[in-house]
């Protein structure tokens, strides 16, 4: 017989924490990739709106220069 705090059980509360400690460290490898994901994520619209800011300014500016012109006739 074994002897031992668990007896005939030692042996499955050993896998049950190696399992436990693998789900822990799992979660937080998850969560690392989740929260880099968002990141990624939101730099990804930031640029996006950026771009979309940068082609529309000439549009602004040309639009500017229209109605200077407009004023300058009138």
């Amino acid at each position: 017989m074994k002897s031992g705090i668990l007896g005939r059980f030692s042996g499955q509360a050993a896998f049950i924490a190696v399992a436990i400690t693998l789900l822990l460290a799992a979660s937080v490898l998850g969560a690392i990739g989740l929260r880099a994901y968002l990141e990624v994520s939101a730099q990804a619209d930031r640029y996006g709106n950026y771009k979309a800011l940068q082609r529309d300014a000439g549009k602004a500016d040309s639009l500017s220069t229209a109605y200077a012109s407009i004023l300058k006739d009138l």
